[in-house]
C-alpha cells in the first residue's frame, strides 16, 4: 500500500489523501482517494494513512506494506514518538486497524519515490470533501 497527500490552492486549501493497494508482485489491486477541509499537512498524512488502512483491513488483506513519506506520522503510530493533541483519535483510529492484521511494515519512502501515489493523491481534489 502507498500513501499520498496533496494539497490545492484555489482560493482556499484543500488536502487531499490518496492510496495505492497492490500485490507481491506489484499488480494494482485496488485505489481510492479523499479530500478533506483541512489545513494540517500532518492531519492530511495521518487521514490519508487511516483512510487506506481502514479499507485494506475492511477488504480482507492481513499482511500489508506501508509506503509512506511521513517520517512523523508513521513512528507515531509505532510508539516512537508523540503527535499533537489533534491527531490522538485519528493515531488510535489507525492502531486498531492495524491490530487486526497478521503483519504490518511501515517503509519510509523518499516523496519522488511515490510517483503513482502522488497521482491517485490528486485525483482526491475533484472528489467533495469528506471532512
Amino acid at each position: 500500500m502507498q500513501l499520498k497527500r496533496s494539497i490545492t490552492q484555489e482560493g482556499k486549501t484543500i488536502m487531499s489523501g490518496g492510496y495505492v493497494i497492490r500485490d507481491e508482485n506489484g499488480q494494482l489491486l485496488q485505489a481510492g482517494a479523499s479530500s478533506f477541509k483541512i489545513t494540517s499537512i500532518l492531519l492530511a498524512e495521518a487521514l490519508a494513512l487511516r483512510y487506506g488502512i481502514q479499507q485494506a483491513t475492511l477488504d480482507g488483506f492481513r499482511n500489508i506494506h506501508i509506503e509512506e513519506d511521513s517520517k512523523i506520522v508513521i513512528p507515531a503510530i509505532q510508539e516512537n514518538i508523540q503527535l499533537p493533541w489533534q491527531l490522538d483519535f485519528i493515531i488510535r483510529d489507525i492502531k486498531i486497524f492495524t491490530s487486526k492484521v497478521d503483519q504490518i511494515l511501515f517503509i519510509i519512502l523518499l516523496g519522488e519515490a511515490n510517483f503513482a501515489n502522488d497521482w491517485i493523491a490528486s485525483l482526491g481534489h475533484s472528489i467533495p470533501c469528506s471532512l
